[in-house]
């Protein structure tokens, strides 16, 4: 468990990127992982590698410097494609890749499809540093137990505190009742359903452990 907390804990979000690309057998792990997701989840996923004209606009020279990489998550419901892209973030996390979730820091409208809806965006590469932590709530504002709690409880939430929010806003509730665990939205801001994904990813990852 602790294991668990400790790499999830090791993820922060970089906003300057090394000139260096991704190898070919990382592109592939990648590449694999988000068709895999596509396939089984009926989510729309593109990865796009060595594409540095996605963070020319001058937000992104500011707060993007150098990255060249880029994963649009296209799909209709913004819950399951926050969950989903968790799986990725964590993934590229374990292959010592940095990563920086992007809601309007890069140029969308080009890779704006008819047929589509881009939720939400995941700049990625090699890190010039390892970021920093996120400042989090305190945890009486995260958390509402109604009735026992189940026994993981305070590590499921160390995790859930752990993941990347929009802002770092943290518009969420960790729910504890009759021994089960849920996750709360507490303010449907832009990208707050896209957090709560990534929430209930997390969430679900440390009651597994």
């Amino acid at each position: 468990m602790e294991n668990l907390i400790k790499f999830l804990e090791s993820r922060h979000s970089v906003r300057e990127y090394l000139d260096r690309k991704i190898e070919d057998d990382k592109r592939v792990i990648i590449t694999d992982l988000i068709d895999e997701i596509n396939r089984e989840h009926g989510t729309h996923f593109e990865v796009f590698f060595d594409k540095p004209e996605a963070f020319t606009s001058i937000i992104a020279r500011h707060t993007l410097k150098g990255c060249q990489n880029i994963i649009v998550f296209y799909h209709d419901d913004p819950v399951e494609a926050g969950y989903y892209s968790a799986k990725i973030l964590l993934k590229l996390h374990e292959l010592g890749i940095a990563t920086c979730y992007v809601g309007a820091s890069y140029k969308k409208r080009i890779f704006e499809k008819d047929d589509q809806t881009i939720q939400c965006a995941l700049a990625f590469g090699y890190g010039a540093n390892v970021g920093h932590p996120h400042k989090n709530k305190d945890i009486d504002k995260l958390i509402k137990i109604e009735g026992n709690k189940p026994a993981n409880f305070d590590f499921v939430v160390r995790a859930a505190m752990s993941a990347p929010t929009a802002m770092n806003l943290q518009r969420f509730k960790i729910v504890a009742k009759d021994n089960e665990i849920d996750v709360e939205l507490t303010n449907k801001t832009p990208f707050a359903e896209f957090d709560l994904g990534i929430i209930h990813y997390y969430v679900d990852l440390a009651e597994k452990n």
